[in-house]
């Protein structure tokens, strides 16, 4: 995979290694109806070979939360991911994203998000081993909040730091300071409209909308930040993971998994970058059981359940 789709996989993906074992915060403000914990592995690549592989070096959680109110349908969507540095040769990386889509007549009528992750810019193995080796009091992060509504899509993107020792396991903290810091700077970030008719939900409602949607092939738009982007994916069995995961216990129905190969595109920009999620359909919780992804040029990444939960 190249540089540039490297980089914009990170993007969307918040790029996340994670430590699932701790509990979704309190300060979450969401009591979610389903939720997965993942836990994550990390394969090195040399021109795109695997050099290394280490199991656990982080996790993640998804949750979701689908609630009718005033004629409307809400549904509220989080991924969070950060790396264990203990079990990643010190690396400290952490992501967080959530999504709120408010529904009328079954269509997106409004979508309000905010991100943040922290700031890594090494493009190659090379890189990555000197970033680990400084040494930094503080932690650069990228933080996005946006609102779609009516065809337009308003976004601004702004720093923060925090004490390096922050991490996961400190997320209970990190998180309401984030958001304190996302609030006070938003206002002096620069803002960026996008007007589009196919302006109606973002990244993580695009993901759910591909999983829900009955049919073998499927293409949805969605916008994040200031660009348009389209998610093509096609559904299939997999007999193979599905032995392992009903194998770990992680279902029932192993005849039931379904594999998304997706790809996700800009739609006026040449980047792309591809994925692979693994779910059981039918299932009460569709939330993935599997993601597979790039986030670099020379890192390749896997979330698994931890339960089947």
């Amino acid at each position: 995979m190249s540089t540039s789709c490297a980089s914009y996989t990170r993007r969307l993906f918040l790029k996340a290694l994670a430590v699932a074992s701790a509990p979704v915060p309190a300060v979450l403000a969401m009591t979610p109806l389903l939720r997965r914990d993942y836990r994550a592995d990390a394969v090195i690549l040399l021109f795109s070979l695997p050099i290394y592989t280490r199991e656990g070096v982080g996790g993640g959680f998804a949750a979701a939360r689908l609630q009718d109110e005033s004629g409307q349908t809400i549904e509220s969507l989080q991924f969070a991911a950060g790396s264990d540095p203990e079990r990643a040769r010190g690396l400290n990386r952490l992501g967080f994203i959530q999504e709120t889509v408010k529904s009328e007549g079954g269509a997106p009528a409004e979508t309000v998000y905010t991100g943040f992750m922290t700031a890594s810019d090494e493009q190659s193995f090379a890189q990555a081993k000197s970033a680990l080796e400084a040494s930094a009091e503080k932690l650069q992060y990228q933080a996005i909040e946006g609102q779609i509504q009516s065809g337009a899509a308003r976004s601004r993107s702004v720093r923060f730091e925090t004490p390096a020792a922050w991490n996961w396991t400190r997320f209970e903290e990190l998180y309401p300071f984030a958001e304190q810091m996302i609030r006070q700077a938003a206002p002096k970030g620069k803002e960026v409209v996008l007007y589009a008719r196919s302006a109606s939900r973002s990244f993580l409602s695009a993901i759910m909308q591909t999983i829900r949607d009955p049919a073998e092939k499927t293409e949805c738009t969605f916008v994040y930040g200031g660009g348009e982007h389209k998610l093509v994916a096609e559904k299939r069995g997999d007999e193979k993971v599905a032995k392992r995961l009903a194998a770990r216990g992680l279902t029932r129905f192993p005849e039931r998994i379904i594999a998304v190969h997706g790809r996700l595109q800009e739609l006026r920009g040449s980047r792309g970058s591809k994925f692979r999620l693994w779910f059981e359909k039918g299932s009460d919780n569709p939330l993935p059981l599997r993601i597979e992804f790039q986030p670099k040029a020379f890192l390749a990444l896997a979330f698994e359940a931890k339960t089947a939960g």
